[in-house]
């Protein structure tokens, strides 16, 4: 059954300064933000690379962009040593000031450190207006293993799982919306955790470093999680919904556990399918949400955003539900992107996404602590 509620919003996303705290005060004692002043802060209210002592390098006249893949006709290319630059900024600081990422409090990141944050990205409008809008990519497969799971999950998962949760195309159930969300939810949150911890134990068992590919693929699997939660906070799951959640975690952690431990590059073309019917499953929820006259319209058209969604996302007080929608859609754009570079590297290459972690999170800490 569906909790429903009532109530109307206007604009989803807020402000900087309206920014709700998403961090705990004993989290501001461990990393402590220098007073804000006018050189800290870009023009126009953008982040600045310097935000309270913490440092991320970047070309200079260069604005931060998110590190996502645009164009899977052709296999993404990965410019290496960019890449190992980003990791080893993180991981393998010589001690310079001005190549350094720095916290406060003589905290810093060096040779011997190997944390990276994991924090998710907060979506502004534009962000999600160019997801929304623009045609969404999809990979060609190419090797006998992107075939194989191209044909697995465009083929036989997702018709399949279609068939079992009565999604219509054209005009779906509420109900059904509902109960394919949380699948897929459930679901998606394996793979990233299965790879994550395979790598884990890869780098425990061969006393080597794993380049920063771990925080990636732990932080997609708590993205993925989050999702299900609030997912959980609109909608109520009976004894078959989860006992189909159960069973399907039993059978995807085998089949991915095994998968991973001899392809690790097919499990993350796997992950990036299965990330493009999400895409298409979101952006045709939003799509049907809008449009007067559908079922969708009728139940879900003004229904608020849960408090859960607002903090996570930093979502407007008046925020509803189609644009929580809208940031589950711009999460999973994420993941296709990732997965599908994962795919065409080497597993001993660097992360070219850890430049992309330290932004988000300088991004959240500046939005929490900034004195007003």
């Amino acid at each position: 059954m569906m909790r429903l509620a009532v109530g109307r919003g206007a604009q989803a996303l807020r402000r900087p300064s309206q920014m709700r705290p998403l961090f705990t005060r004993s989290f501001a004692q461990q990393f402590p933000v220098s007073k804000q002043t006018d050189d800290t802060r870009g023009k126009g209210g953008e982040l600045h690379p310097k935000l309270g002592g913490f440092h991320i390098p970047r070309d200079k006249g260069k604005s931060p962009e998110p590190t996502t893949n645009t164009n899977f006709a052709k296999t993404p290319s990965v410019d290496t040593s960019t890449a190992a630059t980003a990791s080893t900024a993180v991981e393998e600081q010589t001690g310079s000031t001005e190549n350094s990422m720095l916290r406060t409090n003589s905290h810093f990141y060096d040779k011997q450190t190997y944390m990276i944050p994991m924090v998710n990205h907060i979506w502004s409008e534009e962000e999600i207006r160019a997801r929304l809008e623009k045609p969404q990519p999809v990979h060609v497969p190419k090797t006998w293993a992107d075939k194989f799971m191209y044909h697995l999950v465009k083929t036989v998962l997702y018709r399949g799982f279609n068939f079992v949760t009565g999604f219509d195309y054209k005009d779906p159930t509420p109900r059904s919306c509902a109960y394919r969300l949380i699948i897929l939810e459930s679901i998606a949150g394996v793979p990233g955790m299965v790879a994550g911890v395979l790598r884990h134990f890869h780098s425990l068992r061969t006393l080597r470093r794993d380049h920063g590919w771990i925080h990636t693929l732990i932080e997609e699997a708590q993205n993925e999680r989050m999702h299900l939660l609030v997912c959980m906070k609109m909608f109520d799951a009976g004894i078959l919904t989860r006992t189909a959640c159960a069973l399907g975690q039993i059978g995807i952690v085998t089949f991915l556990t095994a998968t991973y431990m001899v392809h690790p590059k097919a499990l993350h073309r796997f992950v990036g399918y299965l990330e493009e019917t999400a895409v298409l499953t979101y952006t045709d929820l939003v799509r049907l949400t809008r449009t007067p006259g559908t079922k969708l319209h009728k139940a879900w058209d003004g229904l608020p955003a849960p408090p859960l969604a607002k903090a996570y996302w930093n979502l407007r007080d008046d925020a509803e539900w189609v644009h929580v929608l809208e940031n589950l859609l711009a999460d999973e754009t994420h993941h296709r992107d990732v997965n599908h570079c994962f795919a065409d590297m080497d597993q001993d290459e660097a992360n070219p996404f850890v430049d992309r972690h330290m932004q988000d999170f300088a991004q959240q800490r500046d939005l929490t602590f900034t004195p007003k």
